[in-house]
């Protein structure tokens, strides 16, 4: 191949992915597939299939997957790219941990059982233990927050409260210094930390953490996370006036 066809070639492929990512970022995952498809055909011809290109380019394409409900391709996509990162970069690199995150909670999401979320939880702990090391623990980080937050998911689902309390803690901690106390992201935790008090059976603290994500989440405005807000607080309120054990 003429050096300058290779040369053409990768930037069309990084246009692909390009493309892609703003297609995603627009809520147009079916798009965004079709051009991460093309750009991995395109990187994966110029750079070889195990290149740090194509890694990029499966992780993209993973999370759209994810969007659109493919779960079990989207898993497809993050093991072929933590693979290809795992064989590049080693397994201590930030961009292995993040490969490692993103099959955490897609192992996660789909659902599979209790040896499905041991397996996730152990990716996790694995994605933010080489995130914390990787970073100055005075700062904050969103990939430590991100991290922390899947993480707190997974130990709820484990019915490990306690610890995934303290994972949304952390979170909710580097996620305020980075983007203030009302952000979505906070909202979410809150209502995290409503949920996993909630299967606690502490609903007074559950009705403070869930009243909190309703009230910045209607001031985000997404109405399918307020009316999951006010589903939650309505659950909690009802077992608050029943006389149950309240902690």
């Amino acid at each position: 191949m003429l050096p300058g066809i290779s040369w053409v070639r990768a930037g069309l492929g990084r246009t692909c992915n390009n493309l892609g990512v703003a297609l995603a970022k627009l809520n147009r995952p079916m798009a965004a597939g079709h051009a991460f498809e093309a750009a991995y055909g395109i990187m994966a011809l110029i750079h070889g299939a195990g290149s740090p290109e194509v890694a990029t380019v499966l992780l993209n394409w993973a999370v759209v997957l994810e969007k659109r409900g493919a779960l079990r391709g989207s898993i497809e996509g993050v093991l072929t790219s933590l693979t290809a990162r795992r064989r590049l970069y080693g397994d201590r690199s930030i961009l292995v941990s993040e490969a490692k995150n993103n099959l955490g909670i897609n192992l996660w999401k789909l659902g599979a059982g209790d040896t499905g979320l041991k397996a996730a939880e152990k990716e996790l702990v694995d994605a933010l233990f080489v995130k914390t090391q990787s970073h100055d623990e005075n700062l904050p980080s969103i990939l430590i927050a991100n991290s922390s937050t899947n993480l707190g998911l997974v130990r709820t689902s484990l019915g490990k409260y306690e610890e995934a309390v303290a994972n949304f803690e952390k979170a909710s901690g580097h996620y305020k210094l980075l983007l203030g106390n009302e952000s979505t992201e906070i909202g979410d935790v809150e209502q995290n930390l409503g949920h996993t008090k909630f299967e606690m059976a502490k609903y007074n603290d559950a009705d403070v953490h869930l009243r909190e994500a309703l009230r910045i989440r209607q001031k985000t405005g997404n109405r399918q996370k307020i009316r999951a807000s006010e589903d939650a607080l309505r659950a909690n309120t009802n077992l608050m006036g029943s006389g149950c054990n309240l902690m």
